[in-house]
This record gives C-alpha cells, structure tokens and sequence, in this order.
C-alpha cells in the first residue's frame, strides 16, 4: 500500500494492518492509530503531530525524519536498531510504558517528554535531547546516554544500572532513590542534583561534578570519586564506604548533623566529634 505524500489528517486508522506500507511525507497530523500494526512501514518525513498512536506497532519501522511532536505513544512498541529515530522529534510527545529497548535514538530531540515507566533497555540516546523530560520509573539500564542532557529532568526511581552517563548534563536532574549501581558518569555534571536515597555503588564519577547535589541517605560505596567535586554537597548519613577519594574536592560538603552510619563513619561534619572517654570514636568521613 503507498499513501506518499498523502493528506490523512484525522484519519481513523486504528487497529489497521499496515505492515510494509509507505507514508513518506504523508500528512497524518491528529490520526488515530491506536493498536495499528505498522511493522516495517515506511514514515520517511511523515507528520504523526499529535497523532495517537497507543499500543501501536512500531517495530523496525522507517521513522527518519519523522515528526512526532506532541505525539501519544503509549505502551507502543519501537523495539530493535531498524527504528532509526534519530532525527525524529518527539518533543513533548507520550511514551509512558512504551518499548523502546535497543532502538537507536542518538541525537533525538525528546525535550519534555512523558517516558514514565518506559523500557528503554540498551537503547542508544547519546547526545539526546531529554531536559525536563519525564523518565520517572523509566528502565535505562545499559543505556548508552554520553553526553547527553538530562537537565532537570525527573528520574526518580529510574533504573540506570550500568548505564554510560559520561559527560551528561544532569543539572538538577532529580534522581533520587534511582538504580545507578555500576553507571558511568564520568565527567558528567550533576549540580544541584537530587540523589536522595540513590544507589551508587561501584559508580564510576570519577572528574564529575556534584557541586551543590543532594547525596543524603545515597549508597556510594565502592564508588570512584576521583577528582570529583563535592562542594557544598549534602552528603548527611550517606554510605560512603571503600569510596575512592583521591585529589576529590569536598569543600564545604555538608555531611549533615546527628546520626552517624554504623559503615560510613560520619560524624556530623567534617571534624570529629567529641565522645565521652572509653567511647570508641569513629573517624570523620572527610
């Protein structure tokens, strides 16, 4: 079936069998495709602005140059490398619990978009754009996200276990209570960041900047911290055990008063604490 160059706008479409069938720079702004099956089909320079495409199959379809700004694509399934979003837009579009895993998505703009819940296992975002986008409970795990940006956007209780966030831009991402136990985030920026409750173990922050984040209550053992800086950060009752630290700069960083952690040593702030005599005194964390 060829629709090339086509005007659908509006078009009810839902359910369809379109396998194999070519839209290039066809007009399906507001289409309804709800549950469409749209395996290989060929979008080349299609307009899907607005469309809903809900539960959609996507697999392997030819999306280059696609506009799919404002598009709802939840639970749709864009599964596998022969997605080919790159170019595509899908600024502020809906991918809440779409699949997404191993697609090729390097240099997509998805700034402000709806990912909640989204499984986007071992896809490839490098250099995307994801500012203020909602990854909310989002599975990123072995995600390629270098150098991608990620400012203020909400990852919390994201999963990024062994994800590579080398030289992301996470400005006052939140990120609190989010997997990211083996990541790479090597020279990436998180300032002013949210890790509360985050796990962080055998992290690779090595030449990152946390200055100004929030790390209370995070997990950062065995993390590498080398020349990382932490000015100014929050570090209160943070699990910092077995840290590599070496020429790291934690001036100023907050490690917060009161309870120390029984593995972590933290008295209250950077100079020891007072104890009573025959009270077994724990080192200061920093």
């Amino acid at each position: 079936m060829k629709f090339q160059e086509a005007d659908l706008t509006s078009a009810n479409l839902s359910k369809a069998d379109l396998e194999r069938a070519t839209f290039r720079d066809a007009n399906l702004g507001k289409a309804r495709l709800q549950e469409t099956h749209l395996y290989q089909t060929y979008l080349k320079g299609a307009s899907l602005k607005e469309a809903d495409l809900q539960k959609s199959n996507l697999v392997q379809a030819d999306l280059e140059g696609v506009n799919l700004q404002q598009a709802n694509l939840e639970s749709a399934n864009l599964t596998g490398t022969g997605t080919g979003l790159g170019q595509v837009n899908l600024q502020q579009a809906v991918l809440r619990k779409a699949n997404l895993e191993d697609a090729e998505l390097e240099g997509v703009n998805l700034q402000g978009a709806d990912l909640q819940e989204a499984r986007l296992s071992r896809a490839s975002l490098k250099g995307a754009n994801l500012k203020e986008s909602n990854l909310q409970k989002a599975n990123l795990s072995r995600c390629n996200l270098q150098e991608a940006n990620l400012q203020q956007a909400n990852l919390q209780g994201a999963v990024l276990a062994d994800a590579d966030l080398g030289q992301a831009d996470l400005r006052k991402a939140n990120l609190a209570g989010s997997d990211l136990e083996s990541a790479n985030l090597e020279q990436a920026n998180l300032e002013e960041a949210d890790l509360q409750n985050a796990k962080l173990t055998e992290a690779n922050l090595g030449r990152a900047s946390l200055k100004g984040a929030n790390l209370e209550e995070a997990d950062i053992q065995k993390a590498n911290l080398v020349q990382a800086n932490l000015q100014e950060a929050n570090l209160k009752q943070a699990l910092l055990a077995n840290r590599q630290t070496h020429r790291g700069r934690l001036r100023g960083a907050g490690v917060g008063p009161e309870k120390a952690h029984p593995e972590t040593g933290l008295a209250g702030n950077a100079e020891q604490r007072q104890r009573p005599s025959g009270h077994r005194q724990r080192p200061a964390c920093i």
